[in-house]
């Protein structure tokens, strides 16, 4: 078992707030807000990528290391709570943190293949999920940390300026042996922090690492039909801040809980399809968005009425990878890989695909928009064994994996980020925004 390491601080929200004394606008005039207005009817732009960086083998730790052998590939990717920089988890166990040149401001720069990491965090098994500390501003380093899950160990908060280990949230089962959760995510506030497991979602206070913690089933019994039966493997927190969060499950369902008493609100099943891979709020709280395993589409649920799917949003995904989906900064637009390497966005308000790309020659694993400039992060890739094969590069510089038959099966593993066609909006006042005349 791993030592359990003493915390770095973590400011509270409330903290935060007071070390950034701000200066006095010179003025009275409010502030003027510049609105993105996203012109879809332009191609976005390739700035910057990892290139072949990322295409390497890798071996992974089992006794028979040569039955192991597979490509590198990206598993996913997060931006930070404040868009200065990319977080990724790819097949070698390693998390890289990539930070966001200030050149790259809109779709008219172009950097070429020149994305490196600035730190590298190598775990020491399969990483299962990652998550920012959602206060996290690079202004204030003791918020800049993220955590990660991995297999048979604790929970670790790393520190993102040093990649040192800061502490670590260890959950134990019925034998006493370290469990690693399926899914992470901090409440709203920072405090807590939830990890879900199978029939059971476990709750640690971000203050007290260690093994003390809350332990929520989310059935009375393995044997009951009452509550979330399953593997919960996504949490998400709404943020209209009611204090409910949804978690899913890998056996087709989503429960919605209260935040105050941890109980069951509704229970969520979905018909058709895998087990749920991705759950994520609306902005104004009022629906849910799921994905999940071996399905073609995202649903929409909404959790405020009816408790039923109100819309489907179609891509090709029919594979146990998760392919991951994001909501745009505004909570219009929705954004998705797919199987064959293409980008689609969705307008939420008229359920239309607005743009359709191709982005990678692989299985897009996770496509984000940046929390306040149009750009748009994603990565890609598949878990592919190398048992006969070689790679090698094909006659236009491509990566692919040559056959003992000599066909060429091309690879795509790479992080990149996207310019998104845009024009201003006319710049309002802020006291417009808030409805004053």
């Amino acid at each position: 078992m791993e030592d359990i390491e003493e915390p770095a601080e973590i400011v509270e929200p409330g903290e935060i707030a007071e070390t950034g004394n701000l200066e006095e606008p010179m003025n009275d005039a409010p502030p003027m807000i510049y609105m993105y207005n996203y012109d879809f009817g332009r191609d976005p732009s390739l700035t910057i990528s990892t290139g072949s960086a990322l295409c390497g083998p890798v071996v992974l730790s089992t006794d028979d290391a040569s039955a192991a052998r597979q490509v590198n590939f990206c598993k996913g990717l997060k931006w930070s709570p404040d868009g200065t920089c990319l977080l990724s988890s790819t097949n070698d166990n390693i998390l890289r943190l990539y930070e966001k040149s200030a050149e790259i401001v809109d779709s008219s720069t172009i950097l070429g293949d020149t994305l490196t990491s600035a730190i590298a965090v190598k775990e020491a098994e399969s990483i299962y999920d990652f998550c920012w500390y959602p206060f996290m501003t690079s202004a204030d380093p003791s918020t800049c940390c993220f955590l990660t899950s991995v297999r048979d160990h604790p929970v670790h908060l790393w520190d993102a300026y040093t990649g040192q280990l800061r502490c670590s949230y260890a959950a134990h089962d019925h034998l006493d042996e370290v469990q690693a959760p399926t899914a992470l995510a901090f409440n709203l506030d920072g405090t807590k922090l939830y990890c879900g497991f199978n029939n059971l979602i476990q709750i640690f206070e971000t203050q007290r690492p260690g093994k003390d913690s809350e332990r929520r089933p989310t059935t009375p019994t393995k044997r009951s039909r009452e509550g979330q039966k399953g593997l919960i493997s996504s949490i998400a927190f709404n943020p209209d801040r009611s204090g409910m969060y949804a978690a899913g499950s890998f056996s087709k369902n989503v429960g919605l809980y209260d935040e105050r008493n941890d109980e069951l609100l509704d229970l969520m099943k979905l018909g058709d399809g895998g087990g749920i891979t991705q759950v994520q709020f609306s902005m104004d709280g009022c629906y849910l968005f799921s994905a999940s395993r071996k399905s073609d589409e995202i649903q929409c649920w909404d959790i405020r009425n009816t408790g039923e799917i109100i819309a489907r949003y179609q891509r090709k995904g029919d594979t146990n990878q998760r392919i991951n989906f994001d909501l745009d900064p505004s909570g219009r637009y929705l954004s998705t890989g797919d199987q064959d390497g293409r980008i689609l966005i969705y307008d939420l308000k008229t359920h239309e695909l607005v743009k359709e790309f191709q982005g990678h020659r692989d299985t897009v694993s996770a496509a984000g928009f940046h929390p306040s400039l149009p750009l748009l992060a994603s990565c890609s890739g598949q878990r592919r064994d190398l048992l006969s094969g070689q790679l090698v590069m094909d006659g236009d510089g491509i990566e692919c994996i040559r056959e003992d038959d000599g066909t060429c099966i091309p690879i795509d593993s790479r992080v990149c980020i996207w310019g998104l066609p845009y024009h201003y909006d006319t710049p309002m006042e802020e006291s417009t925004l808030s409805g004053d005349s």
